[in-house]
């Protein structure tokens, strides 16, 4: 197995990329906005819609992993017709957000406690994190807002994370609970560190964690 990098040991120029979902917080950021905005039935055909499209664009060998979908179009005035349903919503792009920032007030702190302790460490040393993620930049930024995440850099792509490290100059490492959104050893600057809170994956050769504490020793 791969080094663990020690984020102690390294200057304020090292980059360090965060997944969201299940990196850093659980991926139901949405269900908390459904809720408040009353809209939680929807949030199933949403996913399945997203799933859809994800495997489509799997089969026609594109390199698109979730597609980009915009929340505004099924919660605002222009639904995405493809689901049929009209939506008794007029919200604009800020009442939206002004209504995740009230769920975001109402919950507890999502993040994951060594998720908030990697935030805080990394504030001390001067690094700051880019959050990379795919899909729409209002969706993704909206749920970053949910999680409580917007003070960083958010960088939305719509190719595959490695293909994108690619082009990063410096070196740094991208944390992400899927082992496919890793980049490969030789192909970045930027190395791949699974997130696996329960080890499940003994076989994996690049570098595992089971907490972000492990990255700081």
């Amino acid at each position: 197995m791969a080094e663990i990098p020690n984020l102690n040991s390294v200057g304020k120029d090292f980059k360090v990329f965060l997944d969201q979902d299940d990196t850093l917080a659980p991926s139901n950021a949405f269900s908390r906005l459904y809720e408040v905005i009353g809209a939680s039935e929807r949030l199933e055909a949403e996913r399945e819609h997203q799933r859809k499209a994800s495997r489509e664009a799997a089969k026609s060998g594109g390199t698109l992993i979730v597609p980009p979908y915009d929340i505004v179009e099924h919660l605002g005035p222009n639904p995405d017709p493809s689901y049929g349903v009209e939506i008794p919503y007029n919200l604009s792009p800020q009442d939206i957000m002004a209504m995740a920032l009230r769920a975001r007030e109402s919950q507890p702190n999502p993040l994951f406690p060594d998720a908030r302790r990697l935030l805080a460490r990394l504030a001390i040393i001067g690094i700051t994190p880019t959050i990379l993620t795919y899909g729409d930049d209002f969706t993704q930024r909206l749920k970053a807002a949910l999680n409580g995440l917007d003070i960083y850099p958010i960088e939305v792509v719509n190719k595959l994370k490695p293909e994108y490290l690619a082009d990063v100059e410096g070196l740094g490492i991208l944390v992400e609970d899927r082992i496919k959104h890793l980049p490969k050893i030789g192909e970045s600057q930027i190395a791949g560190v699974l997130y696996d809170r329960n080890g499940n994956h003994p076989d994996f050769e690049g570098v595992i964690i089971k907490s972000h504490d492990e990255l700081f020793r």
